[in-house]
């Protein structure tokens, strides 16, 4: 399952909406924001794909 896509989109809604304020702290949260919410995907990911190679082997 990949979410780059997903977690991309999300990332340039948040960077539009940040902007259309015109200032540029919003920008640099959403930027900080973005990489976390990436960073936690992407952790969930290799959870979920370690988990089912578990259950694989226990079968």
């Amino acid at each position: 399952m990949d979410l780059t896509s997903y977690v991309s989109n999300h990332g340039r809604e948040f960077a539009t909406h940040a902007e259309a304020g015109g200032d540029d702290a919003p920008c640099t949260l959403v930027e900080h924001l973005t990489g976390s919410l990436e960073s936690g995907i992407r952790t969930t990911q290799r959870v979920k794909q370690t988990t089912r190679r578990l259950t694989r082997r226990v079968r």
